[in-house]
């Protein structure tokens, strides 16, 4: 669809509005993170795992202001290893703002996952907020579960091929699948990432994640999980 210049001029005074206010809060809350998440993780935790996460997906852009991608994630775990198949689509309404939706199936020795979703991308150059909206279906469950998700993500770029992406989130379970439970927070993850380019339409991460998985009446989880990725861009 064609943009009139007025709509252009008030996306960008919009967008130069936010870069001037919300970067420094935003790098601020992501320090934040990482020095008291990581903190809080080493010193309460007394249960840990380690994982394994390789994943690969294509993307391409359907339209000039829409992008589509699907992915493919085998995550090897102690507790049993599980498949994962999610595809998304993304629509670039401004230059500052992207709003999107899909889907995800999960396969593993418990039960399996249907999860749509919805999300809203703050872009501000290097930094990016994303907030998500999940409802996770699970076999036998007595009602989905909705997870809200709180990301806040920089990727400064470190060299012509190569960009480092490091990224604080929060996992709030707003509705849990059983009626007994209370709303709660499910997880925290914070990662760090570098991505590099190996030609025009391929490229390849690796990176570290730490899941800090608070539990009531019990010690907490923490899941240090090296990651893998390959993606392909046509």
């Amino acid at each position: 669809m064609k943009r009139s210049k007025d709509e252009d001029r008030e996306d960008g005074e919009t967008s130069m509005m936010l870069r001037g206010f919300l970067p420094a809060r935003a790098v601020g809350w992501l320090t934040a993170c990482f020095v008291t998440g990581f903190g809080t993780s080493a010193s309460q935790a007394s249960e840990a795992d380690t994982q394994f996460w390789l994943s690969a997906s294509a993307a391409t852009r359907a339209a000039d202001d829409l992008a589509v991608s699907a992915s493919l994630e085998r995550r090897f775990r102690a507790a049993g290893d599980q498949m994962r198949f999610s595809a998304k689509a993304d629509w670039a309404v401004a230059d500052w703002l992207v709003l999107g939706s899909g889907a995800l199936v999960s396969d593993s020795a418990g039960p399996t996952e249907f999860r749509p979703h919805q999300h809203a991308t703050i872009v501000l150059g290097q930094l990016q907020l994303r907030s998500q909206l999940e409802e996770r279906f699970f076999d036998n469950a007595p009602r989905p579960q909705l997870r809200i998700r709180q990301r806040v993500q920089w990727a400064p770029p470190l060299s012509e091929n190569g960009r480092l992406s490091l990224s604080g989130e929060l996992l709030y379970n707003a509705r849990p699948q059983s009626r007994g439970e209370t709303a709660r927070v499910d997880q925290w993850r914070w990662a760090a990432m570098y991505q590099h380019r190996l030609s025009s339409v391929l490229n390849a991460g690796a990176g570290y994640l730490l899941i800090h998985a608070p539990r009531e009446g019990s010690a907490d989880r923490i899941s240090h999980v090296p990651q893998v990725q390959l993606s392909y861009r046509f």
